[in-house]
């Protein structure tokens, strides 16, 4: 073989482990994009239940109303409203719910800030609501046991009031 037939067949090789990392890198995409889709609608289904739940309950809150009252009339309002909006979500795909939310904050961005505001205010009310028991500060106690479990030992151990004192450990000595 000469030269020229190995730089050639080098250079062959290279292209064909240039295209298959290519294909690979490709399918790990694709594979990566569908994991991402399925999970985002899963998220969305669970949101739209939700959703639908919330109207629920203020429908069954609005007949437990005196009826004709504004607040039964409120209540009514926004349980239509809610389960329209569960309705909407449920019947579009995820990528469609991007592009309209993408396209709304490029129309009247305070408005998608503000809604994002509102968003992140409710998520860390509700993830204060569901934390450990807190303490009168408002910091979580995460170094105390529970005070209903009265097996728990407490975080803080008490030394002995005296000390422990081992005697002296000598080597053996040996007969010369």
């Amino acid at each position: 073989m000469t030269t020229t037939e190995h730089t050639s067949g080098a250079s062959d090789e290279a292209r064909r482990l240039r295209d298959d990392a290519a294909r690979k890198a490709q399918s790990l995409q694709a594979d990566a994009t569908e994991q991402v889709r399925d999970r985002a609608e899963h998220v969305k289904d669970s949101v739209a239940e939700d959703v639908s739940s919330v109207g629920d309950a203020l429908r069954t809150a609005s007949g437990e109303l005196r009826k004709g009252s504004p607040q039964a009339q409120i209540f009514g309002s926004l349980a239509e409203q809610l389960a329209g909006f569960s309705d909407a979500l449920r019947g579009r795909d995820v990528t469609e719910i991007v592009g309209e939310v993408s396209a709304f904050g490029r129309r009247n961005p305070a408005a998608f800030l503000g809604g994002a505001a509102l968003l992140g205010f409710a998520a860390v009310r509700m993830v204060r609501a569901s934390a450990p028991e807190a303490t009168p500060t408002g910091s979580v106690a995460m170094d105390r046991p529970a005070p209903s479990d009265p097996l728990a030992t407490p975080a803080v151990q008490s030394t002995p009031a005296t000390p422990v004192m081992t005697p002296p450990v000598t080597p053996p000595q040996e007969d010369r």
